[in-house]
């Protein structure tokens, strides 16, 4: 059986909405999507250093357009 997520709360319940149900899979708790964003800042790090200045910029763009949505989905003024 393959887990319906990969976060600190990894039992089949531990993720609710607000009102209680099940969120359904797939879930990227913040801390995957933060996992998911430095690796591609690194990978862009690493294609630079071999040479590849246009996978390089992709991969910091893809990473700096991550952030934008993550930050305009999550963030909380309060």
């Amino acid at each position: 059986m393959r887990p319906t997520h990969q976060g600190w709360k990894d039992s089949e319940n531990a993720i609710v909405d607000a009102d209680g149900r099940q969120v359904a899979p797939p879930i990227a708790p913040c801390e995957v999507q933060g996992y998911y964003f430095v690796a591609q800042q690194f990978m862009a790090t690493l294609a630079l250093a071999l040479g590849s200045l246009g996978g390089a910029r992709a991969l910091w763009n893809s990473a700096r357009e991550f952030k934008r949505l993550f930050n305009r989905d999550f963030w909380v003024e309060d």
